[in-house]
């Protein structure tokens, strides 16, 4: 009986310890899970009962988060389970959102006012603060050129708008100018934080601001710096891989441009000519020397440009060079007429009609606003020569 009765009893002292562990290990994951808990808080002193609308920012979009209303001293509270560095943004009416970079476990506190939520006091995130210094800077001058912009319609039946339109311009070139030089500095000196990974891909309006050939090295910096400070960040990643794209792409580009100087073999193409059941490729000029000259039938300067090379090869001794025109045009009516008027039916013409979604476009590296280019191939197909314009290629031939 004694043994009975204690075999029971150590076998409920079991169960009440294994119960304790349960509970302890629960409060304990609970207390955890708490801990990790990332909250951004705060207050608005004009937004007693507004809707405060939260989204996540990335490379792909806008989503929503969640919504709170604020209570009835303004306050507002969210709470955030995050196991990396978020963007979030806070939006209230119609004024302009404000960004915070959220970090795991961080408590970030806003105190500000609806109307101008992006001038708000922030406290207990350092990337936040720093963002918003790019927010406020930005928005500063983005309101001086709305301001330039209004001005120029109520001048716009002044006698001296041509004038004032001039000056006007000067000012927006200069706040243009103050504002890429503050992105450049900014990215500069903080080339490990995710707050310049927002700023280098923002535009001033219309306009970009960072060119990526031209301010590349600043690319390159920030992406080694994130990768240091963040390097499991999804938004590094994305940013690493964007970057390790373009420099794939840029080696291609290299390798084209490589094989399109003299010495290389004319690249092979076949396209439909204003005949739709011929088609012509630079090979069937083997054996002779070919130009070949890519032009837009739209752009003055290509019809100018075609028109010189045709004057001079008419009464010049090279009359039996062939030339083969390769135009960029989604309409066969207007580039036809285009030829017709330029008077250059004599000579053989070629046209995808996809316009600048043309293949040859990537195949050439040609962009399509600096056309013409012309090329001269000899009679074994081999490149010879390439030239930006008529004058150029004209000139070579001289000497």
């Amino acid at each position: 009986m004694i043994r009975k009765t204690f075999h029971h009893s150590f076998l409920m002292l079991l169960i009440f310890i294994a119960v304790v562990c349960v509970s302890f290990e629960s409060c304990h994951t609970k207390s955890e899970s708490q801990s990790a808990a990332s909250v951004i808080q705060g207050f608005l002193t004009d937004g007693i009962q507004q809707k405060i609308i939260l989204q996540e920012l990335d490379i792909t979009g806008v989503y929503p988060v969640d919504s709170v209303i604020t209570g009835k001293d303004g306050s507002f509270m969210f709470a955030l389970f995050i196991t990396e560095p978020i963007f979030y943004q806070l939006t209230v009416g119609k004024s302009d959102p404000l960004i915070l970079i959220l970090n795991p476990g961080e408590k970030i506190q806003i105190r500000g006012k609806a109307d101008s939520l992006i001038f708000a006091q922030i406290q207990g995130s350092d990337e936040s603060r720093l963002l918003q210094e790019y927010l406020i800077y930005t928005h500063k001058n983005l309101s001086l050129s709305e301001s330039l912009a209004e001005l120029l319609v109520q001048k716009s039946k002044d006698k001296d708008f041509l004038s004032i339109r001039d000056s006007i311009i000067r000012q927006f070139d200069s706040i243009y100018a103050e504002q890429k030089q503050f992105v450049k500095h900014f990215v500069q000196s903080h080339p490990s934080s995710l707050a310049s990974l927002i700023v280098i891909n923002q535009r001033f309006g219309r306009r970009e601001v960072i060119e990526e050939h031209a301010d590349n090295h600043l690319f390159v910096k920030l992406d080694s710096g994130l990768i240091a400070q963040y390097p499991k960040s999804k938004h590094t990643l994305n940013f690493h891989k964007q970057m390790a794209e373009k420099a794939r792409e840029k080696e291609i580009k290299r390798m084209v441009r490589e094989n399109l100087e003299p010495g290389h073999e004319f690249p092979y193409f076949r396209l439909p000519s204003l005949d739709e059941n011929q088609w012509i490729s630079p090979s069937d000029f083997r054996g002779k020397k070919l130009v070949v000259a890519f032009w837009v039938p739209t752009q003055k300067k290509s019809i100018q440009q075609l028109t010189r090379l045709r004057d001079y090869l008419s009464v010049s001794s090279y009359k039996d060079l062939s030339v083969l025109a390769v135009a960029f045009d989604i309409y066969s009516n207007r580039w036809a007429n285009a030829i017709k008027l330029a008077n250059m039916t004599h000579w053989n013409h070629v046209c995808d009609l996809k316009g600048d979604a043309s293949p040859l476009i990537e195949l050439f590296d040609l962009n399509i606003d600096s056309l013409p280019v012309f090329y001269l191939v000899d009679e074994k197909q081999f490149i010879t020569g390439k030239y930006k314009s008529a004058d150029e290629f004209l000139l070579s031939l001289k000497n």
